[in-house]
């Protein structure tokens, strides 16, 4: 009898653990961990001195500035300024990039810049 509740516990953990799994992938694989540069210009205030990582092609470069403009995927552009960032090597004008930093109301202060590898 005690093995038979045993196996039972047993059976009832594995089902929940097993459940606990797919609803984390569910709710993890829906999510992206990229906002749209439309998404956060379109409501500034909602991300304004929060974090935000961002995927666009460089379409502007100011040096002199420590600054570039990406363009999103969806057309709209975003001044990014990168006095706390260390430019790739491969980075220019028309690298696909993706920025983590800091929204500040109208543009991105970055904390990371990665380029996508050119080969690709």
């Amino acid at each position: 009898m005690k093995r038979k509740k045993l196996g039972i516990a047993i059976g009832v953990i594995a089902v929940a653990t097993i459940a606990a799994y797919y609803v984390a992938f569910l709710v993890i694989g829906s999510v992206s961990p990229f906002t749209s540069i439309s998404e956060i210009l379109n409501s500034p205030e909602s991300y304004d001195g929060k974090e935000v990582r961002v995927i666009g092609t460089v379409t502007s470069l100011k040096q002199d500035e420590r600054s570039f403009l990406l363009t999103g995927e969806d057309g709209f552009l975003i001044t990014v300024s990168y006095e706390e960032a260390m430019l790739p090597g491969v980075f220019g004008e028309g690298s696909k990039t993706m920025v983590r930093g800091i929204f500040t109301r109208t543009a991105i202060r970055a904390l990371e810049i990665r380029v996508e590898c050119p080969s690709k």
